[in-house]
């Protein structure tokens, strides 16, 4: 079989008030196109389908086109994230299956001829293989606490009831969590403010586990196929790079990534003038833009001329700018909020692994 493996698309997300269902309906049908081209049998959706527990009548009439779609000649799975409400992501599974559409992580109630499952597993068969899914939705850390010893022990115990749908064939553990590289010796957690780093040892052996959660395609482990497909988009301007998916092939338990090109580039760019700073944004083309600003403070008019090109989307003031921009914060990415607090109280910028652990964990608080 071919699998592929594709993460957080936060249906409904804006940028800086921005709509961006046009773009997520783009990549959605390139991911399809993959799936077609790759002649892949199963797609994995490794949570978060939406950006808010609520998400908008357009937001999720996407999902449904886009699953539609996706599941055309081939299977489904999606869990739930920690943007997602998992009932409401669950609720239209009578429906969802007819189309081979599997949502959430309980499939007790499954008995096809080429699928069975149970409490966080799925079984699949198809010309004579078998693909064995343990699916772990994101895992509250404040549901069912305690009852244990702690958030990994938790996750751990989670996986384990999961992997009980092992057995011969490809197995494949699927989740919504953050977990720290690399290997880690022993269990103990860590911490970044609130929210739980937990380490690969709660993973159950298997072929490949495919996991959402963390934006940037990261191989956590790559001697246990530990993977992060990231996002479908670049949601944050402290997001740089292509996007992709994963394709797993079970024949020989492989793994490689596919890029997406859909989407449009998020661009920092500079200015130390209100004329510079209008003529940035006029050749920015189809992107959406960040102004470092480095000049004097602009005037209510010529904020008004910037905010009316397309592109805009923010200014940040830089060290050697002479005065604020008229832009209030609330046109801040939190990722910039977040080093404007680190600057006040340090003195100078973040590290970058910091301020990506910091942006990765924002939602998760804010769900």
């Amino acid at each position: 079989m071919k699998i592929l493996h594709t993460s957080d698309w936060h249906l409904g997300k804006r940028l800086c008030d921005k709509p961006r269902l046009d773009e997520q309906a783009a990549v959605l049908d390139e991911i399809a196109r993959i799936a077609d081209d790759e002649c892949v049998d199963v797609v994995i959706v490794a949570g978060d389908v939406f950006d808010t527990y609520n998400p908008s009548a357009e937001a999720e009439s996407l999902f449904y086109r886009a699953a539609v779609r996706l599941a055309s000649g081939r299977i489904l799975v999606a869990v739930a994230g920690n943007h997602d409400d998992a009932d409401r992501l669950c609720a239209p599974h009578p429906l969802a299956a007819v189309n081979r559409i599997y949502l959430g992580d309980d499939f007790s109630a499954v008995r096809e001829n080429d699928l069975t499952g149970g409490k966080g597993f799925l079984r699949y068969e198809k010309n004579g293989e078998r693909l064995n899914l343990a699916l772990l939705s994101y895992p509250s850390e404040t549901r069912e606490r305690e009852r244990f010893d702690s958030y990994t022990e938790l996750v751990r115990a989670q996986f384990a009831r999961a992997a009980e749908g092992f057995g011969e064939g490809f197995n494949m553990a699927v989740a919504h969590l953050f977990m720290a590289g690399g290997e880690q010796n022993g269990t103990d957690e860590r911490m970044l403010g609130a929210a739980v780093l937990v380490p690969t040892d709660v993973v159950p052996a298997c072929d490949y586990c495919a996991l959402g959660h963390v934006h940037k395609p990261t191989a956590v482990s790559k001697a246990r196929n530990i993977v992060y497909s990231g996002s479908i988009l670049n949601y944050h301007f402290d997001e740089t790079g292509h996007k992709s998916v994963a394709i797993i092939d079970t024949a020989d338990k492989s793994w490689r990534r596919v890029e997406l090109s859909a989407g449009k580039p998020l661009l920092k760019l500079n200015a130390s003038s209100a004329a510079e700073a209008l003529a940035a944004l006029e050749n920015a083309g189809d992107a959406f833009v960040r102004l470092l600003y480095d000049g004097a403070p602009l005037t209510a008019a010529e904020t008004a001329a910037l905010r009316a090109v397309p592109s805009f989307c923010d200014i940040q003031m830089t060290a050697h700018a002479e005065s604020a921009p008229v832009v209030g914060r609330v046109h801040l990415e939190p990722a910039e909020l977040f080093r404007q607090f680190y600057r006040d109280k340090k003195g100078g910028d973040p590290p970058e692994e910091l301020a990506a652990l910091f942006l990765s964990f924002f939602t998760e608080g804010n769900a």
